[in-house]
């Protein structure tokens, strides 16, 4: 509501415009990654390959179709959600829906024992925590299930979660005699 009021009309016109114009260049950006990806990535060697570009640019087209109504829901869907701010909001879904991402980074980086099906084990755990912790906070689980914490919580815990699941699967397994040697801590070499 700045703009306005205080800038004269001319040049308010051309502040709203570079805004705007700075918007759909975000969305169109990734409306074309999404199609993108999707069609060379999925579609052609996996879904339909040996087909020609014509029939692949028509699916692009539709996959940018359906990217942008799914993007134009996504926003009249936010726009009625009960939310302090769209950054608040960003970070709630954040802490959702990136879930165990750096617990999994931890692990690798970290330890030299957990292997594919503890991490795995440990990322099932680590989802069910995640679907209760974000029921519970959302407010759609009775008052005597959930939890009164508050939403940032959430990617906290089921990152411990998963740390702690997967760990302790581990413990169970018999370790791994992959070659690790420069990609865990541990298994760096020393600098002079």
């Amino acid at each position: 509501w700045f703009i306005l009021p205080q800038v004269p009309a001319g040049l308010a016109g051309l502040v709203i415009s570079g805004v705007l114009a700075a918007a759909m260049s975000s969305l169109d950006s990734s409306i074309n990654s999404i199609a993108t990806v999707t069609t060379v990535d999925l579609l052609k060697p996996w879904l339909a390959p040996g087909r020609n570009d014509r029939f692949y640019l028509r699916f692009a087209r539709l996959i940018a179709v359906l990217a942008s109504a799914v993007m134009i829901g996504g926003a009249v869907f936010f726009s009625s959600v009960e939310k302090e701010s769209m950054n608040d909001l960003s970070w709630i879904i954040a802490s959702v829906f990136g879930g165990c991402l750096l617990g999994l980074f931890m692990l690798g980086f970290f330890t030299r024992r957990v292997d594919n099906t503890a991490a795995v084990i440990g990322l099932l755990g680590a989802i069910l925590v995640n679907l209760y912790l974000g029921l519970s906070t959302g407010g759609w689980l009775p008052q005597q299930w959930s939890l009164n914490m508050h939403s940032y919580w959430v990617g906290l815990f089921v990152n411990l979660a998963f740390i702690s699941l997967a760990l302790l699967i581990s413990l169970f397994r018999r370790p791994n005699p992959r070659d690790l040697t420069g990609l865990t801590i541990w298994t760096q070499e020393q600098q002079p």
